[in-house]
């Protein structure tokens, strides 16, 4: 490459990461991502004193007579509400615990709700052991208030077996098992499998991902904002008295590429270093990482190359920003598939797989599909040569139709005349 191409990525790198958007935008991510989990801890250090959280209070009427309580009596229902990592690797649980109150009737039971002394009750019917129905008094709490309920299920069984069955059998009944769960290695044999393995496979890849759209499209914005108001300002016919069209193209995509990858590295190395110091088994493989990366420079220069091609069609700022538009929506359409794409059998759909072939979606797609870990070598493979080779078309279309038309003003372009451009040596 000639000197005046480094000249213009120089210039091009130097005046967008100094920009006060760009700036906002480098800092204030990471601050807003970190206050979004800081308020999401908050409810638990509220509920918690010393690591514990405060015992909440329930209701129990034992119409049937087969609970073994008396009146007044209380007993402990504890539900296991997560699954933490601790730093060695092993699986810790957390807990919620209930202290059940046993109320002579139905009225007393009601009037310690209405007076917010219980937060629900359970009535068990005098003909319960024949009908098997119980019922429970609640208030509503929302969406997910049944998985913060006490549970009753278990608790009833061993109620109902106590004094009857032999301890250590009562004990299996509530907990039949404690299974040890082995995935294969990367050695070719088996090892133990933790929750928090499956967490590290999913939060990097998917919010690399997250991570890729913002600064390949902040990138492809930058070069489509630039080049718009440059050709408004006729800014273009002075460069291009000073450098050929293609060391401005090549200078317009190492500047701003280098802006785009500054801003993604930046993100990633604040994300590792907090998954490094709070988990280190979230950790994906290092070939994982190596491949997400190779995906960004990739993806950058397909999506950088069709938006200096494009952008210089237009006339406008205004015209750019429709192109950006269309551009991030079709990358983002993987997203539109959610949760789908993170499991393994929505992984292998073919619908995943054709959208992590299709270059303009590969990138996103392929990143969501590796956090499942069960993404073929050879699709891989296929899918990285499909977007280096579109990358390479799309560069050498983009630069001719780039030439032809960057100081062409106030004319409408017909698809004809920009594949003859295409065509042209």
């Amino acid at each position: 490459m000639s000197p005046r191409t480094w000249v213009i990525a120089k210039r091009e790198f130097l005046s967008t990461v100094t920009r006060k958007a760009y700036l906002f935008t480098l800092v204030l991510v990471p601050l807003w991502v970190s206050f979004s989990f800081s308020m999401g801890s908050m409810s638990t250090a509220f509920l918690s004193e010393s690591g514990k959280q405060t015992p909440r209070l329930v209701g129990v009427v034992d119409g049937a007579g087969i609970l073994g309580l008396a009146p007044g009596e209380r007993d402990t229902l504890t539900r296991e509400t997560a699954i933490v990592a601790r730093e060695e690797g092993e699986d810790s649980k957390k807990s919620r615990v209930f202290i059940a109150e046993t109320f002579p009737s139905l009225e007393s039971a009601q009037q310690a709700f209405q007076k917010n002394e219980i937060s629900n009750f359970l009535v068990v019917p005098a003909d319960y052991l024949a009908s098997g129905k119980l019922d429970e008094y609640r208030r509503s709490g929302g969406l997910f208030s049944r998985s913060t309920s006490p549970p009753w299920g278990p608790w009833l069984r061993g109620r109902l077996l106590r004094g009857r069955v032999d301890p250590t059998i009562v004990a299996r009944v509530q907990e039949p098992a404690e299974t040890s769960t082995h995935v294969p290695d990367d050695h070719g044999g088996f090892k133990i499998f933790h929750a928090a393995d499956e967490v590290g496979s999913f939060l990097v890849p998917f919010g690399f991902a997250m991570l890729m759209f913002t600064t390949v499209f902040t990138s492809a914005g930058y070069l489509l904002q630039g080049l718009g108001e440059e050709k408004e300002s006729r800014i273009l016919e002075s460069l291009l008295s000073s450098v050929t069209a293609d060391e401005l193209m090549r200078g317009k995509l190492l500047g701003l590429g280098g802006a785009g990858l500054l801003m993604g590295l930046t993100w990633g190395t604040i994300g590792l270093s907090v998954i490094v110091a709070m988990a280190p088994v979230f950790l994906p493989p290092p070939s994982t990482l190596a491949l997400l990366f190779v995906y960004f420079v990739l993806g950058y220069i397909l999506f950088g190359a069709l938006a200096l091609g494009l952008g210089s069609l237009v006339n406008s700022y205004q015209e750019s920003t429709t192109i950006s538009a269309i551009l991030s929506g079709t990358a983002a359409l993987p997203m539109l598939f959610g949760l789908s794409f993170l499991t393994e059998q929505g992984a292998s759909h073919p619908v995943a797989r054709a959208l992590s072939l299709f270059p303009l979606t590969a990138p996103i797609s392929m990143a969501m599909r590796l956090s499942q870990g069960s993404v073929p070598w050879w699709e891989i493979a296929l899918s990285l040569g499909i977007l280096a080779l579109a990358g390479w078309f799309v560069l050498r279309a983009a630069s001719r139709v780039f030439r032809v038309a960057l100081l062409l003003y106030g004319k409408t372009w017909n698809l004809p005349e920009i594949l003859r451009w295409v065509r042209q040596a």
